[in-house]
């Protein structure tokens, strides 16, 4: 399988101050579509006999841990996929885990961007998938808060 990334969507991104009482909340998710053939003619997608595009979406909604403040929104990226003319469903997860990764690289980035200027101080994130319900990716977790 090969992939070809069409640009980041950020639809919303949103930094606010946390009046929430949760605490350490992390949700983040990986949501997949696949394009129908209308869809890739209108976006003029250069799509391969035994290929696809899909859309990937990432929800987002958190609260670091020991932090007063949640970042919130979505993103999504358009993926064309050589080799590969199956389903959501059928993709591997380290299929899944890469086509998902440069979306979840750019919230890292622009969490540390953002509490740079709003709080005088950087906040790292690192997320990475749970290990132990079999490789969903579906259920990110935050391992590491800086």
């Amino acid at each position: 399988m090969h992939f070809k990334r069409q640009p980041i969507d950020v639809q919303a991104f949103h930094y606010d101050v946390s009046t929430r009482n949760e605490s350490e909340t992390t949700g983040i998710g990986v949501q997949l579509q696949k394009l129908t053939a209308e869809e890739i003619a209108q976006s003029q997608l250069n799509v391969t006999q035994d290929g696809c595009a899909m859309k990937v979406i990432i929800p987002f909604d958190f609260i670091p841990p020991q932090e007063h403040f949640a970042i919130s929104g979505i993103m999504a990226q358009v993926v064309v996929i050589d080799g590969f003319d199956g389903s959501e469903s059928e993709l591997p997860p380290e299929a899944v885990k890469k086509m998902s990764r440069p979306i979840i690289e750019l919230i890292e980035t622009l969490t540390y961007e953002v509490t740079t200027l709003a709080l005088d101080r950087s906040v790292n994130l690192n997320f990475v998938p749970k290990e132990e319900k079999s490789e969903d990716i579906d259920n990110l977790e935050d391992s590491q808060f800086e």
